[in-house]
């Protein structure tokens, strides 16, 4: 593992996509995908992974959910 400090490891991601059901993805260490649907391979090495410009625009966009879901858990709860 390298020496960035990670909030949650890439198998605990796993580990929730399949006790719901759903698809992980993972195309860096903060662009992080849950989804019922599957992502064809070639589609997802050329838009996640080959593509720096795509993964550099989509992970400006995105703000971390962590905070925002944690709060909801624990409103509903």
């Amino acid at each position: 593992m390298d020496s960035t400090f990670r909030f949650i490891q890439k198998k605990t991601f796993k580990f929730i996509a399949k006790e719901f059901g759903l698809n992980f993805y993972s195309c860096s260490k903060t662009l992080h995908l849950f989804t019922d649907k599957k992502i064809n391979k070639n589609y997802y090495d050329f838009v996640f992974k080959k593509s720096k410009y795509f993964s550099k625009h989509i992970n400006k966009k995105l703000n971390s959910k962590t905070f925002s879901d944690s709060r909801m858990m624990i409103k509903n709860n």
